[in-house]
Order: structure tokens, then C-alpha cells, then sequence
């Protein structure tokens, strides 16, 4: 097998995806005969209207600022490591095409067992209550930023194949914990984390444009490593500075201008399942269609007065047994 047939490989598994999701996706719960009615009622009645979000509070938010900051650091670091190490291996220290892959790989093979002692260390840390949520979060992200600088430092100064490559391996293995450090930080401070992520997503990716446009004319002779190890201490300065920003404004609370909506979403999908599940006793026997009708609009009248009875609080029987 050619290198090129990992585009053929991929290119065929695009295609299986497409006849399963051609095969099998729906457009809307009603055009779907793989789901129970109760099921599709459920969908159908869930809550849809959602809160605006507040965005100048979010934009303003010290805490989420610090954690987008360090999403963009992060970026910056391993877009130079997954994009450039590669032809800096190549040029500088003659690695073949082979053995340049497997020096990669095996930097990735040892972020990834990493992160299986990584994933129990925070876990037993924080259910001891050995270290609060957001110390947690502050350790894994400094030795990802911190000891990732420390190791680009010291790569513009070495030359030596070995040394260069034990360097890359712990660089790849420190990345790892910045999974429980900035990435998992979203949820500690937010409910509401798709809309955060997403946009630390966003400010991440384009911040990569960066280090790409510094490379092009920073390293013009891809052969002389002096160039190469200015672009690595530039990584390292970047690094340092988004993790202080995150050591000092990150959170581990929920965050004021996060929405209840959130919480709200979640009775009220627990309201529905009940709902669907006492309903589905009735779909399952045969009953006519007005049964099922009244039985839904007797529920919604029940909901109603049990949430006008909240509102009005305590009667006056209630204050007179007082």
C-alpha cells in the first residue's frame, strides 16, 4: 500500500457514512418508524424556547476570557507541533519520510496513555477532596503550558536526534493535560457550554493563522535550526503568557450571568419523561385517538394548576394552622 491510499481508505468510509445516514436519517421525529409514539411525543412537545444570551456579560466575563485564553494558546502550541515538527525533522535533524512517522507516532501513542493516568489522577484528586475543582483545573493546565514552554526552550538550544526527540514526547504527553484544565473548565462555570465552546473553538482555530504566517517568515531556510528555535521560544513566551492569564482569572463556580435556563431544561425534560411514560401504557392499549387526545390535554391542565398553585404561594388555611 502507497502513502496515498489513506485518502482512498478515508474517502471509501466517507461514502459507508453516507449510505447509513442516507439510509437511516430522518428529518423529523414523523418521518421516523424506529421510534415508539410515546417516543415521538416526547420530541415533539419538548421544550424549544430558549433565552437570549447575555453576551456582553459573557464577553466581559474574567473567567471565560481566561479560559479563551488559554483554548488560543493551546492552539497556537499544538498546531506547531502537529503541523511543523514534521518537516522540522526532516530538514534539520534528516529524518526519512518513515522514520519521521514513527517518531510522531510514537509522541502520540504516549499523549495517549497518558491520558489514562491523567483521567484517574484529577478524578481521585477532586472525589478526595484533596484539591478543590479549580486548583485542579489550574495544575493540569500549567504543566501543559509551563512544562510544554520549557521543553520548546530547551529544543532551540539542542541538536542532538535523541534528546530532541524525548523532548517531543514529553511535549505531546504534557498537551494532555490540558484536556482537564482548560476544556473541562467550560463546564465548571457554565450550564450553557455549547455556546462558550463553541466560541472558544472559533478563537482557537483562527489563532492558528498566526504561528503559521510567523512561520513562513521566520523560517525561510527550513534547514538552519537557529530560525526554528526562535519560532519554538515565540511558542514558548505565548504559552506562558495564555496560561497565567487562566492561573489567575479561571473559576471552578458557576458563573453569574449563566442562565437558569439550563436547569429549568432539565425538570422539564424529567416532567416530559413521566409524562411520555404514563402515556405510553395508554398508546399500548387499544384506545381511539380522542382518548389519547383527552388524556394529553388533561395532563397540560394538571401542569397548569400545579404551576398557578406555586405561584400563588401558601393559602390562607395554611396561615391560620400557623
Amino acid at each position: 500500500m502507497c502513502w496515498y491510499s489513506t485518502y482512498y481508505i478515508f474517502g471509501a468510509i466517507g461514502f459507508v457514512w453516507i449510505y447509513f445516514m442516507t439510509r437511516y436519517g430522518r428529518n423529523c421525529p414523523e418521518d421516523c418508524d424506529d421510534i415508539s409514539a410515546p417516543e415521538r411525543e416526547f420530541i415533539k412537545h419538548e421544550k424549544k424556547t430558549r433565552d437570549k444570551v447575555p453576551w456582553l456579560k459573557i464577553l466581559t466575563s474574567p473567567a471565560l476570557l481566561a479560559i479563551w485564553a488559554a483554548h488560543a494558546g493551546t492552539f497556537w502550541t499544538i498546531w506547531l507541533m502537529t503541523a511543523e515538527i514534521p518537516s522540522y525533522l526532516t530538514h534539520v535533524l534528516k529524518y526519512s519520510v518513515f522514520k519521521d512517522g514513527q517518531t510522531v507516532g510514537d509522541a502520540y501513542f504516549m499523549s495517549w496513555l497518558c491520558s489514562f493516568i491523567m483521567s484517574g489522577l484529577t478524578g481521585y484528586l477532586i472525589k478526595s477532596k484533596i484539591l478543590t475543582l479549580n486548583v485542579t483545573r489550574k495544575i493540569c493546565q500549567s504543566i501543559a503550558s509551563f512544562l510544554t514552554a520549557l521543553c520548546l526552550i530547551i529544543l532551540g538550544f539542542i541538536s542532538d536526534p535523541h534528546w530532541v526527540v524525548f523532548l517531543l514526547n514529553v511535549i505531546f504527553m504534557s498537551l494532555t493535560a490540558s484536556f482537564w484544565g482548560f476544556m473541562l473548565n467550560y463546564n465548571d462555570i457554565t450550564h450553557n457550554r455549547g455556546v462558550v465552546t463553541e466560541v472558544g473553538n472559533f478563537i482557537g482555530t483562527v489563532t492558528t493563522i498566526i504561528p503559521a504566517v510567523l512561520k513562513h517568515f521566520i523560517v525561510s531556510d527550513q534547514t538552519d535550526g537557529l530560525r526554528w528555535g526562535i519560532m519554538f521560544w515565540i511558542t514558548a513566551i505565548v504559552a506562558i503568557l495564555s496560561n497565567t492569564a487562566f492561573f489567575f482569572f479561571s473559576s471552578g463556580d458557576i458563573q453569574e450571568w449563566d442562565s437558569d435556563s439550563a436547569l429549568n431544561g432539565i425538570e422539564e425534560s424529567r416532567f416530559l419523561m413521566k409524562r411520555t411514560e404514563s402515556m405510553s401504557k395508554r398508546y399500548n392499549n387499544p384506545a381511539s385517538f380522542e382518548e389519547k387526545q383527552q388524556t394529553k390535554t388533561t395532563i397540560d391542565c394538571e401542569r397548569e394548576k400545579k404551576s398557578s398553585s406555586e405561584d400563588k404561594g401558601p393559602t390562607k388555611s395554611d396561615d391560620s394552622s400557623k
